[in-house]
């Protein structure tokens, strides 16, 4: 029986053998192995798990802030959640998708394919509201959290859209002076360095080092939102009125250069800008370029007062047409003139827009002269205000021109300019021919409030004399009296101004379009010590394309509002029966 059971016992006792040798081999193995990771790789492995424990995380800058003239909030930065996931804790990606679908906007499709992601983080919607962000933690779904961003907000919504422009989702500028500023209201990012647990996030006490972000400056601009808000209004009521395809306004202060409004239509709320059309974000006022028509007969007489070749009392004589070569001129002619305008002096010519009288004085003056004088106004090339998209106005050297070319000159016709121009050239005649840059950005502060850097006015030349510059707004005062530019009269206080219109040019070829105008006004109020320079520049209005009736109008409503804003004392009696009865209505 002990000897059948031998080999048995025998065999049991060689596999124990077998086994402890293997345990002992594996044993050996694994202390070598131990030993390779904690000795030998110690520096290797200690540096991979510094590199997925330890990060060096950035810490975003605070976005500076845009602010009016009066310290009024242009943009503001708000605190918001950003919802993200980590696929890898998601059991059901489809059932998890369904349920974030309506909380979040989103389609399920493409939430499912974000939570389907390899590694541990996928956005799912940044920047979200705070009853979406409640609506989601209501869910108490695994794997979703919130990080804190910020997001770019605009208060005023689209009081001067065009001109401050938006972010991306990122706070990058894209447009405006958010893209322009960009890198002086950015800031610089920080970092801090970390331990993080799974999910990438700190561990608290492990900070070991730090570099703090330095936030973006803020920056106070020349606008005006008070005045902003009024142009704003007063363009979308002429927009409205001649179903324009666009209206634009610039007030500035003729002593300064300082740009105290830039006003856009059509225009956006910078708040949803993908809800908008790329024509409708552009600042035009400084983009496009239209012919000044008659607003420009104001600088030819200018020129010609100066260079002494006419006097304030020189006749010109219009009887409604008027041969310059084999090729005619013609006046439009309103009652009570039926044969042309008559013998007219300066103020004449200016008062009922006489394009043969002016052509008459650009004759006396020359080619050239005229030429450097609309140059020196500001006309050619760009007002160097530092907008971005401005554009250059253009006019062909006097060596190319015939002499209908430069009659047409004379009163508006074969020139580009920009409205932030014609505003600009006005307002040097409104400052005694002092030709003022103009300039929107008042100061940069850093984030305690201390000035980086400051902005003063500059002039650019002097123009013409403060004597010529005294008669021409004389002679512009009377066109608002007496002339064209009635409907722009103010309640209290004296305006100088002109009227325009001309038929619109298309780009890149050659000739009008036909039946599209623009139509324009442009003048400065008080008379006797101006404060504001306003232009409204209207688009291809329909049912009429005469400046004094599509464009004075919002002109003085633009300007009797922002005088009671500036507080500037009244230069001429006020009716106060005539007040009160039109408050009664």
């Amino acid at each position: 029986m002990r000897a059948r059971r031998q080999p048995y016992i025998d065999t049991i006792k060689r596999r124990t053998e077998w086994a402890f040798c293997f345990i002992f081999v594996w044993f050996l193995f694994l202390s070598y192995q131990l030993f390779n990771i904690q000795v030998r790789q110690h520096a290797h492995f200690k540096k991979q798990a510094a590199r997925y424990h330890n990060r060096r995380i950035q810490v975003d800058a605070v976005r500076g802030i845009l602010y009016d003239r009066n310290g009024t909030a242009l943009t503001q930065n708000l605190p918001l959640k950003s919802v993200y996931a980590d696929p890898s804790l998601i059991d059901d990606p489809a059932a998890t998708a369904r349920r974030l679908a309506g909380p979040l906007d989103r389609s399920p499709e493409y939430l499912e394919k974000c939570l389907r992601r390899e590694g541990s983080f996928a956005w799912l919607r940044r920047k979200v509201d705070r009853e979406t962000e409640q609506a989601v933690r209501a869910l108490n779904l695994k794997g979703i959290d919130f990080v804190p961003e910020t997001k770019r907000a605009y208060p005023l919504k689209s009081v001067a859209a065009n001109l401050i422009g938006f972010t991306d989702i990122d706070g990058k500028g894209v447009e405006g002076l958010e893209q322009q500023l960009q890198e002086t209201i950015a800031g610089k990012p920080g970092w801090v360095k970390a331990e993080v647990d799974a999910l990438g996030r700190i561990i608290p006490g492990t900070t070991y080092e730090r570099v703090e972000a330095v936030d973006g400056h803020s920056v106070i601009l020349t606008i005006d939102a008070r005045i902003q808000h009024l142009a704003e209004t007063a363009i979308a009521k002429a927009q409205a009125t001649y179903q324009a395809a666009g209206v634009s306004a610039v007030v500035l202060d003729p002593r300064t250069g300082e740009i105290l409004a830039l006003a856009n239509r059509p225009t956006y709320d910078p708040n949803m800008p993908a809800k908008s059309e790329t024509a409708s974000r552009r600042n035009r006022c400084v983009t496009d370029l239209y012919e000044p028509g008659s607003t420009l007969k104001a600088i030819t007489v200018a020129a010609a007062l100066e260079e002494g070749v006419i006097r304030p009392t020189s006749l010109f004589h219009c009887a409604g047409s008027y041969p310059i070569g084999k090729q005619r001129i013609r006046c439009v002619v309103h009652a009570p003139y039926t044969n042309g305008h008559g013998a007219q002096t300066i103020r004449g010519v200016l008062r009922e827009s006489c394009n043969i009288g002016t052509a008459q004085i650009a004759s006396r003056l020359g080619s050239r002269k005229l030429y450097r004088y609309i140059a020196d106004f500001g006309f050619i090339g760009d007002t160097r205000s530092g907008l971005i998209g401005e554009r250059r106005g253009s006019l062909t050297p006097p060596s190319t021109w015939a002499p209908i070319k430069q009659a047409n000159v004379s009163f508006g016709q074969g020139v580009s300019v920009t409205a932030l121009q014609v505003a600009v050239a006005y307002g040097a005649i409104a400052n005694g021919g002092k030709l003022m840059q103009p300039y929107f950005i008042r100061r940069i502060e850093d984030g305690e409030g201390k000035v980086v850097q400051e902005y003063h006015p500059s002039v650019v030349r002097q123009v013409i004399s403060k004597q010529t510059a005294d008669l021409l707004a004389e002679c512009l005062q009377e066109v608002v009296e007496k002339g064209s530019g009635k409907p722009a009269q103010l309640e209290g206080y004296t305006v100088a101004g002109k009227t325009g219109s001309a038929q619109k040019v298309i780009e890149g070829w050659r000739g009008y379009a036909p039946g599209r105008f623009v139509a324009s006004f442009i003048g400065f109020a008080p008379v006797s010590e101006p404060r504001i320079v306003c232009i409204v520049v209207v688009d291809e209005p329909k049912g009429s394309h005469w400046g004094a009736t599509c464009a004075a109008p919002a002109f003085r409503e633009i300007v009797q509002g922002a005088l009671w804003c500036m507080k500037v004392p009244p230069d001429r009696p006020v009716d106060l029966q005539q007040t009160a009865l039109g408050m009664q209505r």
